[in-house]
């Protein structure tokens, strides 16, 4: 499932296309995430520009270097008042063993390193 602020562009372009994929970043790709969460304004015209990524099994993007993919078919969307929320069938999925996942917590990106234990 995504849960996507309503008439943003990816909210718009998943309603369009029935299918999104899942991105799970490597820890080195902080600047793929600071790009798509809009912190590069010189980029928002064509967010995909100047870096390698392929189509999925439903045709959504996948990045390339990224620690694992989930890719989707919309099979419901549902009103979450200012969200639309996609409940999607997974079609495909890869985990790349050899990367590890970005994590963003308490306003910060860090690595699984940088946890601590609880």
């Amino acid at each position: 499932m995504v849960s996507l602020a309503k008439n943003t562009r990816s909210e718009r372009l998943i309603g369009m296309g029935g299918v999104f994929a899942v991105n799970v970043l490597s820890e080195t790709q902080s600047y793929l995430s600071d790009r798509f969460a809009g912190r590069h304004k010189d980029k928002e015209g064509n967010r995909f520009e100047g870096f390698e990524w392929a189509s999925a099994v439903t045709g959504a993007p996948i990045f390339t270097g990224i620690q694992a993919y989930l890719d989707c078919k919309v099979m419901k969307a549902h009103n979450g008042g200012t969200h639309t929320l996609y409940l999607g069938e997974v079609v495909a999925s890869h985990v790349n063993d050899f990367q590890r996942p970005l994590l963003f917590y308490q306003s910060r990106y860090m690595g699984l390193d940088s946890l601590k234990a609880v």
